[in-house]
C-alpha cells in the first residue's frame, strides 16, 4: 500500500509541475499567467461495476477499461484487477472564470482562448502522462487520443460518445453530475478532466457521495436552476441539456469572435467554447452549499 501511495503521488506531482510550469499550460500571450489551477487526481479501479452499468445508461457501445487497455495493446492479458483509470481535473482561474461571469450572449475572449488553448495542452498532458508512466514500466493508454474513440450522433438526435471522460471521473470520486451535464468537482463545475487507463498499481479514491446527482442543487433538491437561465442558446431545461442546441450556439459564437481572437476560419470541436452555464452560478467553484444526498437514477 505504501508504494501504491508513493506512485500516486508521483502521478499527482508529475501533473501538478506540467500545469504550473509546461510552457504549453501558460495562457496566450502571458507567460506568468496559467490556464488551469493546481489539478485534483482521483483514481477509479478498471473493475468498477458502475463501468458496466454505463452500458446500461449510455449504451452498449460504451468502452469498459478492460476492452481500451486490451485494444491499445493487443495480444497481451490483463485482468480486471490490475486496471486502473487515472482521472484528473483542471480549475479554470477565477480571473478567467470572472470575465465569463458577466457575459449574457457571447463568452469572453479569455474565456474562449483558455478553452481553445487549454484543450490543446490537456492533449498534451494526456499523451505525456502516458509517456511518464510507461517509463516506470506499466502500461498506459488515454482512450480519448487512441484511434478506436469515437462520437456520434444517436438517432434521437443526443451527442455520445464511447468513452466519457465525466463519467470516469464519477466513479473516481471526482465530482457528480449537474443538469448542464458538466461535472460538479470540488473545484467546481468550471473545469477540464482528462483520464489514462493503465495498469499501474494505484489505490482508488473512495466515492464521497451516494448519488450522481448529489452536488446539482436542481437535480437533488429541485432547487436552483440558474444554469438554465445562464445558457444563451435556451439548450438546457428541466429535463438537461440539449448538445446539439449548445454545439450550434458555439459554432455562431465562435464565427463571431473567431477572428478576433486569431484563429482563421476553421473551426474544429476543441475550437467550440462557451461555458456561461458554469459561471455565475452556486457550483462555478465547487459543490454549493446546501447540496445533498438524492437517490440513484
Amino acid at each position: 500500500m505504501r508504494e501504491e501511495r508513493g506512485l500516486r503521488e508521483e502521478i499527482l506531482g508529475w501533473l501538478t509541475h506540467s500545469v504550473r510550469h509546461e510552457p504549453m499550460g501558460a495562457f496566450p500571450g502571458d507567460p506568468s499567467r496559467r490556464l488551469f489551477e493546481d489539478p485534483i487526481l482521483g483514481v477509479a479501479h478498471g473493475g468498477d461495476p458502475l463501468f458496466r452499468e454505463f452500458r446500461r445508461l449510455i449504451g452498449k457501445f460504451h468502452k469498459v477499461p478492460l476492452e481500451i487497455l486490451e485494444e491499445a495493446f493487443p495480444g497481451e492479458s490483463f485482468g480486471e484487477e490490475r486496471i486502473r483509470v487515472i482521472c484528473y481535473v483542471l480549475p479554470i482561474p477565477r480571473a478567467t472564470r470572472e470575465g465569463n461571469r458577466h457575459r449574457k450572449d457571447l463568452p469572453h475572449p479569455e474565456w474562449m482562448l483558455t478553452k481553445i488553448h487549454g484543450e490543446a495542452f490537456n492533449e498534451w498532458l494526456r499523451a505525456e502522462l502516458v509517456g511518464f508512466i510507461s517509463s516506470k514500466g506499466y502500461r498506459a493508454v488515454a482512450p480519448v487520443l487512441h484511434p478506436s474513440f469515437l462520437q456520434f450522433p444517436l438517432l434521437s438526435g443526443d451527442i455520445t460518445s464511447n468513452w466519457s471522460e465525466r463519467h470516469a471521473c464519477f466513479v473516481a470520486g471526482l465530482g457528480t453530475f449537474g443538469l448542464s451535464r458538466g461535472l460538479i468537482t470540488q473545484a467546481g463545475v468550471a473545469v477540464r478532466l482528462g483520464t489514462v487507463v493503465t495498469d499501474m498499481p494505484l489505490p482508488p479514491t473512495p466515492r464521497k457521495y451516494t448519488s450522481p446527482h448529489e452536488y446539482c442543487l436542481f437535480l437533488s433538491r429541485q432547487d436552483c436552476g440558474l444554469c438554465m437561465e445562464r445558457c444563451p442558446a435556451g439548450a438546457i431545461t428541466s429535463r438537461g441539456q440539449d448538445k446539439r442546441k449548445c454545439q450550434e450556439y458555439q459554432v455562431k459564437a465562435l464565427k463571431i469572435q473567431g477572428p478576433k481572437l486569431g484563429l482563421g476560419s476553421k473551426i474544429t470541436g476543441m475550437h467550440l467554447s462557451c461555458g456561461l452555464c458554469q459561471c455565475g452560478v452556486p457550483c462555478e467553484e465547487g459543490p454549493p452549499m446546501g447540496s445533498g444526498p438524492n437517490s440513484m437514477r
